[in-house]
């Protein structure tokens, strides 16, 4: 048995079922004729009439041509498809730095440096007379700073042991109007000259004393004689004269 496929089977198809109507047709006439055969005529004797041909494969042919022109040819359809296509939204973000206020830094205060003495440097002394020896009178001793200085170069044991606790009356020239490294207030008396190394500090209880004094002013203290350190002579409870 052979199996028809698609298009050649559907024709084939076709073919047959317009065939079978003629063949039929075909079928009746033969059999009409065969009964006229049988049947008795009269006397009269019929012509013989040639049948009629029938092109069966045209008949296929011409059935099947309309059949085929009766099929709707597919008219192609456009169909449009809408499609949503996302948008990137693209954001720009500008960040602006925000300056950061520098601290203003606090002060700090300055601490007050302890008043220091200058020393001056010694130089070689001039050749002067013999220094006067200094008499105990009421008011004590009295002396030139330049030779109250020299007694102490000469023998510091011997000056300190004679002016220990006395009264001494110094004149000079003032050096420096200044406090010492515990605040207290004095004023340095020398000889007065450019390089002098030895000083005598009248350690002032009023700093109102030193009002209209100045460095480099000849100047009259007396006070009470402490101690010789280095280069420096202390009297105590001292006043300007």
């Amino acid at each position: 048995m052979t199996v028809y496929n698609g298009p050649e089977m559907t024709l084939k198809t076709i073919a047959l079922l317009l065939l079978l109507p003629a063949l039929m047709l075909l079928l009746v006439s033969c059999g009409r004729g065969s009964q006229t055969a049988n049947t008795p005529t009269l006397a009269t004797t019929a012509t013989p009439t040639a049948a009629p041909t029938v092109d069966i494969d045209a008949i296929v042919e011409a059935k099947v041509k309309e059949r085929i022109a009766a099929i709707p040819t597919p008219t192609p359809k456009v169909v449009v498809v809408e499609k949503e296509v996302p948008v990137e939204k693209i954001v720009t973000v500008v960040v602006t730095a925000t300056p950061i206020p520098t601290p203003t830094p606090e002060p700090v205060p300055t601490a007050m440096p302890e008043p220091v003495a200058t020393p001056t440097p010694m130089v070689a002394p001039a050749a002067t007379a013999a220094p006067t020896a200094a008499t105990a009178a009421a008011g004590g001793y009295q002396v030139e700073a330049s030779d109250f200085a020299k007694e102490f170069e000469d023998n510091a044991v011997v000056a300190t042991e004679k002016y220990k606790g006395e009264m001494v009356t110094v004149t000079g020239t003032i050096e420096t109007i200044d406090f010492d490294f515990m605040g207290d207030p004095y004023i340095s008396v020398t000889g007065g000259g450019m390089f002098e190394l030895n000083s005598v500090w009248c350690m002032i209880n009023d700093a109102s004393q030193s009002t209209g004094l100045s460095s480099g002013d000849n100047v009259t203290v007396i006070g009470t004689f402490k101690e010789w350190e280095l280069w420096i002579g202390t009297l105590d409870n001292c006043s300007v004269k």
